[in-house]
Protein backbone atom coordinates (compact mmCIF):
# COMPACT_ATOMS: atom_id res chain seq x y z
CA UNK A 1 0.00 0.00 0.00
CA UNK A 2 3.03 2.63 0.90
CA UNK A 3 4.15 1.52 -2.43
CA UNK A 4 1.56 2.25 -4.64
CA UNK A 5 0.80 5.70 -2.59
CA UNK A 6 4.10 6.31 -2.77
CA UNK A 7 4.07 6.13 -6.87
CA UNK A 8 0.81 8.02 -7.08
CA UNK A 9 1.94 10.58 -5.03
CA UNK A 10 5.93 10.79 -7.20
CA UNK A 11 3.26 10.85 -10.43
CA UNK A 12 1.23 13.98 -8.86
CA UNK A 13 4.07 15.92 -8.04
CA UNK A 14 5.34 15.01 -11.55
CA UNK A 15 2.25 16.72 -12.95
CA UNK A 16 1.81 19.70 -10.23
CA UNK A 17 5.08 21.06 -11.86
CA UNK A 18 6.47 22.06 -8.24
CA UNK A 19 10.16 24.06 -8.86
CA UNK A 20 11.60 22.13 -5.44
CA UNK A 21 11.38 18.55 -4.79
CA UNK A 22 8.96 18.39 -2.15
CA UNK A 23 9.54 16.68 1.38
CA UNK A 24 5.65 15.02 1.07
CA UNK A 25 2.65 15.11 -1.32
CA UNK A 26 -1.22 15.44 -0.73
CA UNK A 27 -3.28 13.17 -2.88
CA UNK A 28 -7.19 12.72 -3.02
CA UNK A 29 -7.82 8.88 -2.96
CA UNK A 30 -11.19 6.63 -2.84
CA UNK A 31 -10.19 3.99 -0.24
CA UNK A 32 -12.77 1.08 -2.26
CA UNK A 33 -10.53 2.07 -5.10
CA UNK A 34 -7.03 1.69 -2.88
CA UNK A 35 -8.55 -1.66 -1.58
CA UNK A 36 -9.45 -3.15 -4.67
CA UNK A 37 -6.26 -2.02 -6.61
CA UNK A 38 -4.44 -4.22 -3.66
CA UNK A 39 -7.11 -6.87 -3.73
CA UNK A 40 -8.09 -6.79 -0.23
CA UNK A 41 -10.98 -5.70 2.03
CA UNK A 42 -11.47 -1.97 2.44
CA UNK A 43 -11.04 -2.66 6.30
CA UNK A 44 -7.56 -3.60 5.59
CA UNK A 45 -6.48 -0.57 4.11
CA UNK A 46 -8.25 1.30 7.07
CA UNK A 47 -5.92 -0.96 9.23
CA UNK A 48 -2.47 -0.76 7.02
CA UNK A 49 -3.18 3.42 7.21
CA UNK A 50 -3.10 3.02 10.76
CA UNK A 51 0.29 1.50 10.92
CA UNK A 52 1.35 3.80 8.43
CA UNK A 53 0.46 6.92 10.12
CA UNK A 54 2.13 5.32 13.28
CA UNK A 55 5.28 4.83 11.65
CA UNK A 56 4.97 8.82 9.86
CA UNK A 57 5.10 7.34 6.58
CA UNK A 58 1.77 8.75 6.17
CA UNK A 59 -1.42 10.79 7.28
CA UNK A 60 -4.79 9.90 6.21
CA UNK A 61 -7.94 11.88 7.16
CA UNK A 62 -11.31 11.63 5.50
CA UNK A 63 -12.54 14.54 3.70
CA UNK A 64 -15.51 16.51 3.45
CA UNK A 65 -17.35 18.23 1.11
CA UNK A 66 -21.32 19.59 0.71
CA UNK A 67 -23.47 17.86 -1.51
CA UNK A 68 -26.76 18.49 -1.84
CA UNK A 69 -27.15 20.92 1.14
CA UNK A 70 -25.66 18.27 3.29
CA UNK A 71 -21.80 17.69 4.57
CA UNK A 72 -20.36 14.56 2.77
CA UNK A 73 -17.20 12.49 2.96
CA UNK A 74 -15.95 12.41 -0.99
CA UNK A 75 -12.77 10.81 -0.09
CA UNK A 76 -9.88 10.38 1.59
CA UNK A 77 -6.91 12.72 1.48
CA UNK A 78 -3.17 11.26 2.03
CA UNK A 79 0.03 12.80 2.88
CA UNK A 80 2.83 10.88 1.52
CA UNK A 81 5.98 11.52 2.66
CA UNK A 82 8.69 11.42 -0.23
CA UNK A 83 11.78 12.32 1.91
CA UNK A 84 13.53 10.03 4.33
CA UNK A 85 13.30 10.90 8.05
CA UNK A 86 9.78 13.37 7.13
CA UNK A 87 7.12 12.81 9.25
CA UNK A 88 3.63 13.48 6.89
CA UNK A 89 1.16 15.54 8.00
CA UNK A 90 -2.04 17.17 6.54
CA UNK A 91 -2.11 20.50 6.71
CA UNK A 92 -5.15 23.19 7.06
CA UNK A 93 -5.32 24.22 3.59
CA UNK A 94 -5.06 19.86 2.07
CA UNK A 95 -8.21 19.81 4.77
CA UNK A 96 -10.16 23.03 3.49
CA UNK A 97 -9.37 22.73 -0.10
CA UNK A 98 -12.05 21.42 -3.05
CA UNK A 99 -10.68 18.53 -4.25
CA UNK A 100 -14.19 17.39 -6.44
CA UNK A 101 -17.52 18.52 -7.19
CA UNK A 102 -19.29 15.42 -5.66
CA UNK A 103 -22.30 16.63 -7.10
CA UNK A 104 -20.66 17.37 -10.58
CA UNK A 105 -19.19 13.75 -10.15
CA UNK A 106 -22.25 12.18 -9.54
CA UNK A 107 -24.44 13.39 -11.91
CA UNK A 108 -21.65 12.38 -14.77
CA UNK A 109 -21.03 8.94 -12.93
CA UNK A 110 -17.48 9.74 -12.21
CA UNK A 111 -17.59 7.83 -8.63
CA UNK A 112 -15.44 4.85 -7.02
CA UNK A 113 -18.95 3.17 -7.24
CA UNK A 114 -19.36 3.40 -10.55
CA UNK A 115 -15.71 1.96 -11.38
CA UNK A 116 -16.22 -0.71 -9.21
CA UNK A 117 -19.28 -1.54 -11.09
CA UNK A 118 -18.03 -2.07 -14.44
CA UNK A 119 -15.30 -4.18 -12.92
CA UNK A 120 -12.94 -4.61 -9.89
CA UNK A 121 -10.69 -7.31 -12.01
CA UNK A 122 -8.04 -4.79 -13.82
CA UNK A 123 -4.03 -5.54 -14.16
CA UNK A 124 -2.11 -4.30 -11.73
CA UNK A 125 -1.00 -1.47 -14.04
CA UNK A 126 -4.28 -0.15 -15.08
CA UNK A 127 -4.99 0.48 -11.12
CA UNK A 128 -1.88 2.04 -10.87
CA UNK A 129 -2.74 4.75 -13.94
CA UNK A 130 -6.35 4.74 -12.66
CA UNK A 131 -4.96 6.07 -9.22
CA UNK A 132 -2.76 8.39 -10.65
CA UNK A 133 -5.46 10.06 -12.58
CA UNK A 134 -7.50 10.62 -9.64
CA UNK A 135 -4.86 11.63 -7.65
CA UNK A 136 -4.44 14.79 -10.36
CA UNK A 137 -8.16 15.29 -10.63
CA UNK A 138 -10.15 13.40 -8.06
CA UNK A 139 -13.58 12.01 -9.80
CA UNK A 140 -11.54 10.94 -13.16
CA UNK A 141 -12.57 7.62 -13.60
CA UNK A 142 -11.87 7.20 -17.43
CA UNK A 143 -10.45 3.86 -18.62
CA UNK A 144 -6.76 3.66 -18.63
CA UNK A 145 -5.37 3.24 -21.72
CA UNK A 146 -3.82 0.38 -23.50
CA UNK A 147 -1.08 -0.31 -26.23
CA UNK A 148 -3.12 -3.49 -27.20
CA UNK A 149 -6.35 -2.04 -27.88
CA UNK A 150 -6.05 0.39 -31.03
CA UNK A 151 -10.05 1.44 -30.03
CA UNK A 152 -8.90 2.69 -26.45
CA UNK A 153 -5.60 4.03 -27.16
CA UNK A 154 -4.00 7.03 -26.32
CA UNK A 155 -5.18 9.84 -27.90
CA UNK A 156 -3.79 12.86 -26.44
CA UNK A 157 -0.30 14.40 -25.05
CA UNK A 158 -2.12 13.78 -21.55
CA UNK A 159 -2.19 10.30 -22.63
CA UNK A 160 0.96 9.41 -23.15
CA UNK A 161 2.37 11.24 -19.59
CA UNK A 162 0.00 8.86 -17.97
CA UNK A 163 1.25 5.67 -19.90
CA UNK A 164 4.82 6.58 -19.41
CA UNK A 165 4.98 4.70 -16.34
CA UNK A 166 4.17 1.24 -17.77
CA UNK A 167 7.43 1.51 -19.30
CA UNK A 168 8.86 0.80 -16.02
CA UNK A 169 6.51 -2.52 -15.64
CA UNK A 170 5.86 -3.79 -19.49
CA UNK A 171 8.08 -6.91 -20.29
CA UNK A 172 11.34 -5.72 -22.45
CA UNK A 173 9.88 -7.39 -25.60
CA UNK A 174 6.72 -5.44 -25.15
CA UNK A 175 8.59 -2.28 -24.54
CA UNK A 176 9.75 -0.85 -28.16
CA UNK A 177 5.71 -1.30 -29.54
CA UNK A 178 4.39 0.58 -26.47
CA UNK A 179 7.36 3.35 -27.44
CA UNK A 180 6.16 3.49 -30.60
CA UNK A 181 2.35 3.63 -29.80
CA UNK A 182 3.57 7.02 -27.71
CA UNK A 183 5.28 8.54 -30.25
CA UNK A 184 2.82 8.04 -32.67
CA UNK A 185 0.47 9.61 -30.75
CA UNK A 186 2.85 12.42 -29.39
CA UNK A 187 3.28 12.80 -33.24
CA UNK A 188 -0.42 13.13 -33.87
CA UNK A 189 -1.55 14.91 -31.53
CA UNK A 190 1.44 17.49 -31.69
CA UNK A 191 0.33 17.96 -35.56
CA UNK A 192 3.91 16.73 -36.57
CA UNK A 193 3.76 13.57 -38.31
CA UNK A 194 7.40 13.51 -39.92
CA UNK A 195 8.64 13.85 -36.08
CA UNK A 196 7.51 10.23 -34.87
CA UNK A 197 11.24 8.98 -34.85
CA UNK A 198 12.39 11.95 -32.58
CA UNK A 199 9.56 11.25 -30.27
CA UNK A 200 10.38 6.95 -30.29
CA UNK A 201 14.27 8.76 -29.34
CA UNK A 202 13.01 10.85 -26.68
CA UNK A 203 11.01 8.48 -24.84
CA UNK A 204 14.02 5.85 -25.24
CA UNK A 205 16.72 8.82 -23.99
CA UNK A 206 13.93 9.44 -20.70
CA UNK A 207 13.59 5.81 -20.23
CA UNK A 208 17.35 5.45 -20.43
CA UNK A 209 17.64 8.30 -17.78
CA UNK A 210 15.13 6.34 -15.48
CA UNK A 211 17.61 3.32 -15.62
CA UNK A 212 20.03 4.97 -13.92
CA UNK A 213 18.21 6.89 -11.62
CA UNK A 214 17.69 9.80 -13.11
CA UNK A 215 14.17 9.99 -12.71
CA UNK A 216 13.80 10.54 -16.47
CA UNK A 217 9.77 9.44 -17.13
CA UNK A 218 8.46 11.40 -14.36
CA UNK A 219 10.47 14.53 -15.86
CA UNK A 220 9.30 13.95 -19.45
CA UNK A 221 5.48 13.64 -18.05
CA UNK A 222 6.19 16.70 -16.38
CA UNK A 223 7.10 18.80 -19.36
CA UNK A 224 4.07 16.62 -21.39
CA UNK A 225 1.40 17.80 -18.80
CA UNK A 226 2.96 21.14 -18.79
CA UNK A 227 2.27 21.11 -22.72
CA UNK A 228 -0.94 20.12 -22.37
CA UNK A 229 -1.63 22.74 -20.80
CA UNK A 230 0.00 25.08 -23.39
CA UNK A 231 -1.92 23.89 -26.10
CA UNK A 232 -5.36 24.24 -24.35
CA UNK A 233 -4.04 27.59 -23.15
CA UNK A 234 -2.72 28.35 -26.15
CA UNK A 235 -5.01 27.50 -29.69
CA UNK A 236 -2.71 29.63 -31.40
CA UNK A 237 0.24 27.61 -30.92
CA UNK A 238 1.84 26.37 -33.93
CA UNK A 239 4.86 24.38 -33.49
CA UNK A 240 4.01 22.61 -29.96
CA UNK A 241 7.10 20.02 -30.91
CA UNK A 242 9.14 22.73 -30.97
CA UNK A 243 8.47 24.31 -27.77
CA UNK A 244 8.78 21.06 -26.34
CA UNK A 245 12.58 20.64 -27.99
CA UNK A 246 13.21 23.74 -26.54
CA UNK A 247 12.37 23.42 -23.25
CA UNK A 248 14.21 20.05 -23.16
CA UNK A 249 17.42 21.62 -24.82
Amino acid sequence: MLELLHQVALEAVARRGYRVAPSQATVHQPQELLAAALGVHVVTVWRWTGTLKAAGYLDARAHFTTSKGATRTDGTLYAVTLQAGHRAHLTHDDLSHQWRDLDADRAAGRTAWAVLQGSDQRPETEWKILLSRWAVEPGCTSPPVTSSDPCNGPATVQDVAYMLPLLATAHPDKRPALVGVMASTLAHALRDPHSRRWYCRLIWSAWKDETEGRNGLQQLAAQLARLQADLIEWPALRSPGALLASRLA
